[in-house]
């Protein structure tokens, strides 16, 4: 503030400002205005300390909740729908057409909340077991303050089974108590006639000894070893309590063999059927991550069987997604409109043998 009050008065201004980040998190501020798509805060950093991760190396902090309870007011007041400024401009987004209006009222009642993990909210636990208390209080504020869509940013999947309670509790907590969605969790994904909370979680690998290399601290109180186990088990106890996770995967790190990815590929099969959506990528350098110097991973470099790990992922994704138009030329359409958006985007154009084979796995055609 004050460097902002110098420049309003017509001060001169250093040329460099440093500044240092806020240790007590009561101090953070609050926010004045309305966030955009209902984002809150309510914790800052990690502290498993993944290589390939930036916000790992900050400071971990917890919001208070009272700094929480203060902005989710402040963003539910000003997002508030008002029927009569109902806009009936259609909009195609990622969940389908929607008029303004829907995505309005949609909107409304959600509340996004940004955090590295939420089961370390509060957390004092040197495992990262959850503080299984703090986190029931503040999902019952946000329930309480008639938050309809809660949707954490993102779930770390060894806590979950550690702590399986924790999870159950949760979801008991959002479900609505009345109502035409009695019942049903306060989620934004439907999907086969109910409702899930949407988010997203770090899978990586299915290879122990890329976990113990590169990010040990993923599976803690587990052992890199369990690690498959732990995913297949922590993704059951989500889809039974009725979360979809959106599952990160990271191809191509540094020092990775076709071992490394048969691993992965291994487990990819023992979740078939799961309730997930697969994001796989290629490893990148991030600029102030511990494996910054290492080269960034691209499909050219890519072997075989890593590039089978997409091939598995994408057609796992059209299966799930794709169930209403099973065997329809829907699915065909659906399935390469979207392969041929996500080639485009990792801008894989210089291999077209793979593209081919992976359109072709990915849309089902026959003979694949």
């Amino acid at each position: 503030p004050r460097l902002v009050h110098d420049a309003l008065d017509g001060k001169v201004l250093p040329d460099v400002v440093n500044g240092e980040p806020i240790q007590d998190p009561a101090r953070i501020p609050c926010i004045r205005r309305a966030s955009i798509y209902g984002i809150v805060e309510i914790s800052r950093g990690c502290g498993r300390a993944c290589q390939f991760c930036s916000p790992t190396k900050r400071l971990r902090r917890d919001i208070p909740l009272s700094t929480i309870e203060r902005e989710v007011k402040i963003t539910m007041q000003q997002r508030k729908h008002v029927p009569s400024r109902n806009d009936d401009t259609r909009v195609l987004t990622p969940m389908g057409s929607h008029t303004r209006g829907e995505l309005a009222r949609q909107q409304a009642g959600m509340i996004f909340l940004s955090t590295e993990d939420i089961m370390l909210y509060k957390c004092k636990d040197p495992k990262f077991l959850p503080n299984t208390e703090a986190i029931i209080e503040l999902l019952a504020m946000l329930v309480r303050l008639g938050v309809h869509t809660i949707q954490p940013a993102h779930i770390a999947l060894a806590p979950v089974v550690a702590s399986p309670d924790t999870i159950v509790k949760m979801s008991e907590v959002i479900r609505f108590a009345d109502g035409p969605l009695k019942g049903e969790v306060r989620g934004f994904v439907n999907y086969k006639k109910h409702k899930y909370v949407g988010v997203e979680t770090g899978l990586e690998t299915g290879s122990p000894r890329i976990i113990d290399k590169y990010m040990r601290g993923k599976c803690i109180p587990f052992t890199p070893e369990e690690w498959p186990d732990v995913v297949v088990q922590s993704i059951g106890l989500l889809n039974d309590n009725y979360w979809f996770p959106f599952a990160s995967l990271m191809t191509g790190m540094p020092g990775e063999t076709d071992d490394d990815a048969i691993k992965t590929l291994e487990l990819l099969d023992r979740l078939d059927g799961a309730k997930l959506f697969y994001a796989p990528m290629c490893f990148t350098a991030l600029g102030d991550c511990t494996l910054r110097k290492s080269r960034s991973a691209n499909l050219k470099g890519l072997s075989d069987a890593q590039k089978e790990i997409f091939i598995k992922c994408w057609r796992h994704n059209a299966r799930t997604f794709l169930y209403p138009v099973e065997g329809t030329p829907g699915q065909l359409l659906l399935a390469y409109q979207g392969a041929l958006l996500y080639n485009l985007y990792y801008r894989w154009r210089g291999d077209k043998r793979f593209y081919e084979k992976f359109v072709k796995n990915v849309t089902m055609w026959p003979g694949t």
